[in-house]
């Protein structure tokens, strides 16, 4: 068995220019978010999505405006009980 050395005079990388960065572009400031708003806004108002969207929205909204409302009461009932 012959150990074989050879030398070979290879050519040096280019070097990288580095561009700096002049605006941040994450992921909240991507275009990728202006696509999904874009097709957000544009969806058709009697899709089968929509339509739960609207269901979910109403349900949280009459959620929390029973929430308040039983909370304003027993407030109003505790104050009226300590001060009488």
């Amino acid at each position: 068995m012959d150990l074989v050395l050879t030398t070979q005079d290879l050519e040096p990388l280019p070097k990288q220019v580095e561009e700096p960065i002049m605006t941040y572009s994450g992921f909240l400031n991507s275009s990728y978010k202006s696509i999904v708003k874009d097709n957000y806004n544009g969806k058709n108002t009697n899709s089968i999505f929509n339509i739960k969207q609207r269901i979910k929205n109403r349900n949280f909204t009459n959620c929390c405006s029973v929430g308040v409302a039983l909370k304003l009461s027993v407030f109003l009932t505790l104050m009226i009980l300590i001060f009488n």
